[in-house]
């Protein structure tokens, strides 16, 4: 969306209220996806899991019992994040999460303590692609 010279204070506010409105339900999406994952009945759903967010990072972390971080393989694509072991592990776990941004992979980080997988995705920031042009 674009504004020009003649929009109005107020409509600078609707659009950030806007905004802030989409990503209040993207993240109560991935949220809600979250508590579904953890609630399922099925013998390998993980008991307990908490996803917080601030302006650089989600935090997702998870319980994962009996699984070890060599049996986990942990996936990233733009805004997906993958979460499955491996074949052979002791127990079975295989989620995706999606988040309303995309993940900077290199200043993430996956941290694996007394069976709880804490993953820190590092938001990634939009890159402006504006061109000024020189005025003759």
């Amino acid at each position: 969306m674009f504004l020009t010279a003649n929009t109005s204070p107020w409509a600078l506010q609707a659009i950030s209220q806007a905004d802030a409105l989409q990503r209040r339900k993207a993240f109560a999406q991935v949220d809600r996806l979250v508590r579904q994952w953890t609630q399922s009945a099925a013998p390998s759903a993980v008991k307990q899991s908490t996803l917080q967010q601030d302006e650089k990072a989600y935090t997702l972390s998870l319980d994962l019992p009996g699984v070890a971080k060599a049996q986990l393989r942990i996936q990233i694509e733009e805004s997906v994040v993958r979460i499955e072991t491996i074949e052979g592990a002791p127990r079975s776990y295989r989620a995706a999460y999606e988040f309303d941004q995309y993940i900077d992979v290199a200043a993430s980080q996956a941290r694996m303590e007394h069976g709880v997988l804490q993953l820190t995705l590092a938001k990634k920031l939009p890159v402006s692609k504006a061109t000024e042009l020189p005025i003759a």
